[in-house]
């Protein structure tokens, strides 16, 4: 689901912008500029509006708690399956060792 479209931009600006900006001529190449500088049409990626909510959720700051109960459940598996002695023998045995003939 894309959350946004590319799309031009105008941008005011005395130099050229990067990211593949051309000068826009016609209409805005007249009066809609501060005097001095130039009106370019930048490629821009702009969200659409009910897509808001996606990129806030996105956009959350970093959760220490979230992260660590992650990293503890898979880390718990890794040491379960140690313990139980099978290390890696549930995904190999079946297929190179001629288990089931």
């Amino acid at each position: 689901m894309p959350a946004g479209q590319v799309l031009n931009a105008v941008v005011c600006s005395a130099s050229v912008p990067s990211g593949g900006a051309t000068a826009a001529g016609g209409l805005l190449a007249y009066g809609a500029c501060p005097t001095g500088q130039t009106a370019y049409l930048v490629p821009s990626y702009l969200p659409y509006q009910d897509s808001g909510n996606y990129i806030d959720g996105l956009m959350r700051p970093f959760d220490p708690a979230t992260a660590g109960g992650i990293f503890d459940f898979a880390f718990g598996i890794v040491v379960f399956f140690y313990l139980l002695g099978v290390k890696g023998s549930v995904l190999v045995k079946p297929f190179w060792s001629g288990w089931g003939r």
